[in-house]
């Protein structure tokens, strides 16, 4: 099965904002920070084949995974999701 695919990454305060392509093609804003619904306790940058992956689990140990096509887009989202909070 397909999985969802990384569009953008954007940092607004201490929320990481991810743009996502969903498997039937709507795009979704997924929020993870401490006053989101998501709240990553650990971040993951894998590859698999041709393209890389960005992945969270929460807390409860729920994962999720997402597709990104571009060496840019998991570098950008790497930085901002380690910068520190201005």
């Amino acid at each position: 099965m397909e999985m969802p695919t990384l569009l953008q990454v954007e940092k607004d305060g201490t929320t990481v904002v991810l743009h996502v392509r969903a498997r039937d093609g709507a795009r979704l804003l997924v929020r993870c920070g401490p006053k989101e619904n998501f709240q990553p306790s650990r971040w993951q940058w894998t590859r698999e084949g041709e393209r890389g992956v960005v992945s969270f689990t929460e807390r409860d140990g729920r994962e999720y995974r997402f597709a990104v096509k571009s060496e840019r887009l998991l570098a950008e989202c790497q930085s901002l999701v380690r910068r520190p909070v201005a």
